[in-house]
C-alpha cells in the first residue's frame, strides 16, 4: 500500500510541476509574441512619419514652379493616408491590398515626375490573395526613389512582379539606378523590412539587394504563411 501510495504521490507531484512548467512556457510564448506585436507596430509608426516627411518634401518643391501637379499631389497623399488609417491595426494583408497601396503612392509619385516615371505592376491572379506583411514593399519602393535615378534627368523605371511556386511567394522590385552603399541595409525602411521578416517568416525568408544591367533588383522570397503574432 505505501508503495502504492507513493506513486501516486510521485506521479501527482510530477504531473503539477509539468503543468506547471507548461504553464510557465505558454506565458512566455504569449509574453514573445505580445513584444513582436508592439515591435511591429513601432516600425509601422516609424514608417508612416518617415513617408510623410518624404512626400511634403515632394510636394514643397513642385508647389512654386507646378502648383497645380503640387495640389495633384496633395490629393493624391490624402487618399493614401486615408488608406493608411483604414489598416493601420492590419499587420498581415492579402498581397492585393498590399499592392493598392503601392499603387495609390504610385500615383503621388507619378503627379510629380509625370512621363520621367515609368512603372508597371505585374501580378498573376494566383499570387493576389495570399497573405503578406502588411506594407512589406513601401519602404523598397520608397528607396528605389531615393537612390535610384529620379534625381537625374534620367527616366525612372520601376517594376514590381510576383510569382507563386510551391509554398514560396517571390516578390521582386526592380528599379533603374545603381545599388549606392545606403541601400545596402543601413536604412531605417530597409531594416524594418528585414526584422520584420525576421518575425513573420523565421528561417523561412530571404531579403536580396542586387545589380544588374543598369538595375537595383530587390527580391524577397517567402516560404509558407507569415507567422500570427
Amino acid at each position: 500500500m505505501w508503495f502504492v501510495y507513493l506513486s501516486w504521490s510521485f506521479a501527482y507531484l510530477w504531473s503539477k510541476a509539468e503543468l506547471l512548467v507548461q504553464k510557465e512556457k505558454i506565458e512566455e510564448l504569449h509574453a514573445k509574441a505580445e513584444v513582436q506585436r508592439m515591435e511591429l507596430q513601432l516600425i509601422r509608426f516609424q514608417l508612416d512619419p518617415h513617408f510623410l516627411f518624404n512626400s511634403l518634401n515632394g510636394i514643397a518643391a513642385e508647389i512654386p514652379a507646378h502648383p497645380k501637379i503640387a495640389s495633384h499631389m496633395v490629393d493624391e497623399l490624402a487618399t493614401y493616408l486615408k488608406y493608411s488609417l483604414d489598416h493601420r491595426n492590419e499587420l498581415v494583408t492579402p498581397l492585393c491590398v498590399e499592392l493598392d497601396a503601392i499603387a495609390s503612392y504610385l500615383k503621388i509619385q507619378k503627379a510629380r515626375f509625370g512621363s520621367k516615371l515609368q512603372t508597371r505592376i505585374t501580378t498573376p491572379s494566383n499570387t493576389r490573395k495570399i497573405l503578406v506583411p502588411s506594407f512589406i514593399l513601401q519602404p523598397i519602393v520608397e528607396n528605389a526613389f531615393k537612390y535610384g535615378d529620379a534625381k537625374s534627368s534620367a527616366r525612372l523605371t520601376l517594376h514590381i512582379t510576383a510569382r507563386a511556386k510551391a509554398d514560396h511567394l517571390t516578390l521582386q522590385v526592380k528599379n533603374s539606378g545603381k545599388l549606392s552603399s545606403p541601400q545596402k541595409g543601413s536604412g531605417l525602411g530597409l531594416e524594418a523590412v528585414r526584422r520584420r521578416l525576421a518575425v513573420r517568416y523565421p528561417h523561412r525568408h530571404s531579403f536580396t539587394l542586387t545589380e544588374d544591367k543598369g538595375y537595383v533588383v530587390a527580391t524577397l522570397d517567402l516560404e509558407g504563411k507569415p507567422c500570427s503574432v
